[in-house]
Parts: C-alpha cells; structure tokens; sequence
C-alpha cells in the first residue's frame, strides 16, 4: 500500500534533475516494516544489480531517496545500516547534506561490507553530477586510484563498520584479500568488527523444506534419495547408473573460482561423477560450463538463472557442493551444504 510520495524537490539534489520517488510500506509476519521505493526509470530493469552505465545514479538516487523517507515524515530512527558499495552514500549524504536539518542531525550509520571486491568506482566528475562539496574529492575522503568509490564513502564516513565474520574482517586489511581496499579498511581499525553470518534455519531446514521431494534429518536420512532423484530430473540427467552428484549455486565469477572448474573440463569428463550448475556470472566462465555438458551431457547440466526452489533442490539433492572459491567473505551457501547433509568442497 501506498504510504508516501515525496515530492519532485525532494529527491532532486542527485543530479540536479527533478525526480520524485514513491514509497510503499509494508509489515512483515514477524513485524517488520518494510519500505519500497519507486522510481521506474531507475529499478524498472530485468536484473536488480545489473552492470549498468547509470549505476552510479541509480544508487545514489536509493540512498537519497531512504533519507528522505524520513525527513520528509519527520521521522527519526535510531541508526542507518548501510550495506555495500550500492548504499555507500547514505553516510556520506547525512553528513553532506542533513547535518544541521531538524530531524536527521547528528545521525549514526552503520556499514557493512558483504564483499569488499565490489567497490563501486566511477568517475571524478560524480562529484559535481550529485551535488557534493568538492573537498569530498580528496584521498582522505571518496577519492580511489584517481576515481570516486561509494563503497569508500561507506568505510570513510559511517560510525561503525563491520563485516559478516571475524576472519574476514582481518583477512580484508591484508593485500591478499583486500583486493587494494585494504589500507582504507586499516584506516579505520578500530572502528571494524566482524559479525559471522547466520543462517535462516526456518528457510532451510531439510526436515520441514517446502521446495525439496521429501523431508530427511539426520536421524532419519533416507529422504535424500527422493532429493537426489528430484533433482536430476529437474536437470534432465539420468538416474542411473547411481554415480556421485555435485551441485553447484553461485555466482559463475572468477572470485568463486569457476574459471578454474571451467578450464579443468576435461579432468570432469575423466571422473565418475555427474555435476548440476545454477547460478549466473561471467560470459566466458559461462560457456565453459556450457561445453562441459555438450561433451557429456547425460552427465552435466547447467542453467543459467536464479531460482530460489531450484537451489533449495541441489543443497538437498546433490552428495557434494562444489565451492572453488579464491576468497569467501563467509560462505552461506556452504553452512547450507552442511545442515543438508552435502558435503562442501
């Protein structure tokens, strides 16, 4: 239901341009209010996080228009919890644009960095296309290799940043897994903790799954046969001869390390196993695994797409998970595996 529309002015200090943004509110089962916002020339897209040339306005445009949801109601919350570079500039603008206004002055944020890979650089000219002073161009602020990093501003101007475990907030200030953030991270030290992910054991339970064959626990596993024949049916592969099952559900990126599995396709067709892929990523990691299951594809199959009941089939289906990865942030998919009895490789 429609709560609130903000008017044209109110948004307009992206870019310049006038825009208005619509919010629908809603409260979840468990009581939680959520808040959509509308501006289809941004997020009318096929893909949410789409490489597109606009990006830069299309998050910031989100994060503006989050601030304005609540001054314009004069609302005021106790804390804004920004995720990634695609929110990055929601402390950058409280303190750019609402220090002194009547309702969010003073504001503390929260960061969160999911993946510090992603970084979110654009060009120096951001600056002026959103308004911001030019002092915020400087190294000590969103200034990175010569460009603007929203996930920067994030670090930089957030009172707290945090990570989605305590290895991976040590592991990010080190060059091997900073992917050259690293001495931004440092820089706040000792502002950053590392909070290890949990897992919505309502969502995935093998004992009460709505999208898999048939239930199984640990004291009980037969089920898992049932998954494992569902499964392959789904995928259209045979099930016989009984032959070992991989699964795989990622992103298809060279971070996860499936350049690697597309490369090693002739040690796959040597082995005895069968393999299904989900997932969607890059092109060239793509049609390596697209020429895995032309040379064999009574044994390997791979859709390209995301489907929430069909990753739910391979973690309660496939005997192992299959997770190359060159560095993982914390890893949901294999703590997954494990409660499904799915051994993570």
């Amino acid at each position: 239901r429609k709560t609130v529309g903000v008017n044209a002015a109110a948004v307009s200090g992206v870019d310049g341009l006038p825009r208005s943004a619509g919010f629908y509110r809603t409260r979840t089962e468990a009581g939680v209010d959520v808040v959509f916002v509308e501006y289809p020339p941004f997020y009318d897209r096929p893909v949410l996080y789409g490489d597109y040339e606009d990006n830069r306005l299309r998050f910031a445009f989100l994060a503006r228009a989050a601030l304005e949801y609540f001054r314009s109601r004069g609302e005021r919350p106790s804390v804004f919890h920004a995720h990634d570079w695609q929110t990055g500039l929601v402390p950058v603008f409280l303190k750019a644009f609402y220090s002194d206004d009547p309702t969010l002055h003073r504001m503390p944020s929260v960061f969160t960095i999911h993946n510090v890979a992603y970084q979110g650089q654009f060009g120096m000219d951001t600056l002026g296309l959103l308004g911001l002073p030019w002092n915020l161009g400087s190294s000590f602020a969103l200034e990175y290799h010569g460009s603007i990093s929203y996930l920067k501003g994030g670090t930089v101007f957030a009172e707290l940043v945090n990570t989605v475990s305590p290895t991976y907030a040590l592991e990010i200030q080190g060059p091997e897994h900073g992917y050259g953030f690293d001495g931004v991270v440092r820089s706040r030290a000792g502002d950053v903790t590392g909070i290890l992910n949990g897992v919505d054991y309502d969502e995935w339970d093998p004992r009460a799954d709505r999208h898999i064959a048939r239930g199984y626990s640990p004291q009980d596993p037969s089920g898992k046969a049932a998954c494992k024949a569902d499964l392959l049916r789904t995928f259209g592969l045979p099930e016989f001869p009984d032959l070992p099952l991989v699964g795989v559900t990622s992103r298809l990126v060279w971070q996860k390390g499936f350049d690697l599995v597309a490369g090693a396709w002739w040690d796959f067709l040597q082995r005895p196993l069968r393999m299904v892929v989900l997932g969607t990523g890059d092109h060239g990691v793509q049609e390596g695994l697209r020429h895995l299951q032309q040379r064999d594809p009574d044994r390997f199959s791979v859709r390209f797409a995301y489907d929430e009941s069909v990753a739910h089939k391979v973690m309660a289906g496939a005997d192992l998970f299959l997770m190359p990865s060159r560095s993982e942030p914390c890893g949901l998919t294999q703590m997954y595996a494990l409660r499904y009895g799915t051994v993570p490789i």
